[in-house]
């Protein structure tokens, strides 16, 4: 058997197998006491024996390969899922405009903020959707006209019995009904 053959050639590969395998099946003769040689045995065995191994070797190949590719597939779709339900998730998000530090949430008809905003919308049957859609209307209204920052408060308005979130600029008078 030779040491230092080019490996690169699938025929030197082929003609390596064959030969380790022509040694190895003349050990397992020797050990067991048979006394003919191996090499009388009829070369097609051989040669089935590696056409089928290289070919058992390609099909794992194959396979491996198949299974890489449903996995990056897979990673692929739940990396792209996961990106949806976070953007998703980014999109329903309304920070309050009172303290801009907590998010608004909404149990039941009232909408409520840690900082202890809670306004109850159940006349008006609206949610945070509607409450993110209205801060960024008004922005985008003021913003067309004024540079300054919107201040926002809860007041109960003449006439109304229920609280609701304002939004005015001193600067321009802009004024509001967020809800």
């Amino acid at each position: 058997m030779s040491q230092n053959r080019d490996l690169t050639s699938d025929d030197n590969v082929i003609q390596l197998i064959r030969e380790e395998a022509l040694q190895l099946k003349e050990e397992i003769m020797e050990e067991e006491g048979i006394g003919h040689s191996f090499t009388d045995w009829p070369c097609d065995d051989i040669d089935r024996l590696i056409c089928s191994d290289v070919a058992l070797q390609a099909e794992i190949q194959e396979a491996a390969v198949l299974l890489l590719e449903e996995e990056l597939t897979r990673s692929s779709v739940e990396e792209e899922e996961a990106a949806a339900r976070l953007n998703v998730v980014e999109k329903d998000l309304v920070v309050c405009p009172l303290c801009r530090t907590n998010y608004l949430y909404q149990v039941g008809s009232v909408i409520k903020c840690s900082c202890g905003v809670a306004i109850d919308t159940e006349q008006d049957c609206i949610g945070l959707s509607y409450v993110r859609t209205q801060l960024e209307d008004l922005h985008s209204e003021h913003s067309s006209q004024c540079l300054l920052q919107l201040e926002f408060s809860l007041q109960t308005l003449p006439n109304m019995s229920r609280i609701h979130l304002l939004v005015k600029c001193n600067n321009c008078n802009f004024v509001g009904i967020v809800v």
